[in-house]
């Protein structure tokens, strides 16, 4: 297990396969987030957090190290820097038209 630099957030390390985080903020009342972290395929032994609080770094028995990105808004960028090129607004009308034009990333 990992507390954050600010020490709301715990991670804990599963055999499972994943990575459970809960919000701490009121130690009477944790509350699991809804999704745990996936990625290995064996189970996670060591979990931390960058002292900056923006990754969550977990190691594996399958010998791999995954890190997630805390911030939400920094996800959605790292995720649509590998997406390629956005969706055209042509395109949008073509397979989305009954959605109002907003591309993704």
């Amino acid at each position: 297990m990992a507390f954050s630099a600010v020490g709301s957030l715990l991670a804990v390390a599963g055999d499972d396969r994943t990575t459970h985080l809960w919000r701490v903020s009121d130690p009477a009342h944790p509350m699991a987030l809804p999704r745990p972290l996936r990625g290995p395929t064996s189970h996670v032994y060591w979990v931390n957090f960058h002292p900056s609080g923006s990754l969550i770094t977990a190691a594996s028995t399958d010998g791999t190290i995954r890190l997630w990105e805390t911030d939400p808004q920094r996800a959605a960028e790292a995720i649509g820097s590998t997406m390629g090129e956005p969706i055209t607004r042509a395109e949008w009308e073509q397979y989305l038209s009954s959605i109002p034009y907003h591309p993704p990333c």
